[in-house]
């Protein structure tokens, strides 16, 4: 049954930092238990368990934060704010803190804590990237230029847009489950495109439209949302081949933010997709996690920022697959979410058991 997402509620970014001396971490509590009053915060110890059962560990907390839903605050008022904090090996430890650090409050809590209210988004751990002339210049090769092009793309049901947002939770059976996840082990991100792809086929038919624009969650740079056109005319493995490249490229391509590029573009791609896509693993972060530099405080934008009237989400874990799609509910109309969810689950039944 979808449940209605509150106006009143919020996200928030997820801060990480880490310590390799006990003494460095216990100034960090200090501050941290000075500005708080001591509240919301734990102190986990993970020494015992397998390395990579660490990072899935922390990388599973880092996932269920971003997703965690506050009651909405003023300026005026003090904002949320909870600590979590890992004992990885002898005098190493991860901090994950939610904290919205645009607020008054939340700025103390940084300054106090991690002693900066400096951050960067955790791509800083990825790949060599590109100056951020050739990122704009990659996706302006691509993407629909402003006049009769950009037109083709506007989305005429975003005029009975509500901002009524409803969320609704699916469990994949477990027959396809386990051929998803085959699927997946084909090479990286075969599941995440062939689901990318039945999502987008299923958008354009609902709009009557034979391409769209997609904008998919990013997590190795400064562009959070990653742009596409997605071709409805295309076979199967040009539209494969055509994703699996924008995810290689993606990596080295994300140099400028959002608010960049649209302003490269002279037009605000956010505002003209269809569909917004995240695709989350219980490991989605542990290279980073495995990786982080204790000099620096990374952060981890909230899942919500910016959705598109059709947004979903793909939780992989490992006893379940789940499909998460949040709309707009005037966007959707008549349109009934279980029969959107039904046409998924056929469509990419067809590909992974194939």
């Amino acid at each position: 049954m979808p449940i209605v997402i509150d106006n009143e509620m919020t996200n928030m970014p997820v801060f990480i930092r880490k310590y390799e001396s006990s003494k460095a971490f216990a100034d960090m509590i200090h501050g941290y238990r000075e500005i708080t009053g001591g509240y919301n915060y734990t102190i986990e110890n993970l020494t015992d368990l397998p390395e990579d059962e660490k990072y899935k560990r922390i990388s599973t907390v880092i996932i269920t934060k971003k997703k965690a839903l506050y009651t909405a605050y003023k300026m005026s008022e003090v904002c949320p704010v909870n600590l979590n904090a890992y004992l990885v090996s002898n005098n190493n430890y991860i901090v994950v803190l939610s904290i919205d650090a645009n607020h008054i409050y939340g700025k103390r809590v940084m300054k106090s804590a991690f002693g900066t209210m400096d951050y960067e988004p955790i791509g800083t751990l990825g790949k060599k990237k590109v100056h951020i002339y050739l990122t704009t210049r990659y996706y302006q090769g691509i993407l629909p230029k402003v006049g009769s092009d950009i037109a083709r793309f506007k989305d005429e049901r975003n005029k009975k847009r509500n901002n009524i947002i409803n969320e609704a939770s699916f469990e994949i059976d477990k027959n396809l489950e386990v051929a998803m996840l085959e699927y997946d082990k084909k090479d990286n991100n075969s599941l995440k495109a062939c689901a990318l792809i039945t999502l987008a086929k299923i958008v354009c038919s609902l709009i009557g439209r034979p391409a769209i624009l997609v904008k998919t969650r990013h997590e190795g740079g400064m562009l959070r949302w990653i742009p596409m056109i997605f071709n409805s005319d295309d076979n199967y493995s040009q539209q494969y081949n055509d994703i699996k490249e924008l995810y290689e490229k993606a990596e080295v391509f994300d140099s400028c933010s959002a608010e960049i590029l649209s302003s490269e573009l002279r037009y605000n791609y956010m505002d003209y997709s269809s569909l917004s896509y995240e695709y989350l693993t219980e490991n989605t972060y542990n290279e980073f996690i495995r990786r982080v530099d204790t000099k620096m405080t990374y952060f981890i934008d909230a899942y919500g920022d910016e959705t598109a009237p059709i947004s979903v989400r793909i939780e992989i874990k490992a006893e379940s697959i789940n499909i998460i799609y949040t709309y707009d509910t005037g966007y959707l109309g008549q349109t009934d979410i279980n029969k959107v969810h039904e046409m998924f689950v056929v469509l990419i039944s067809r590909v992974v058991k194939a």
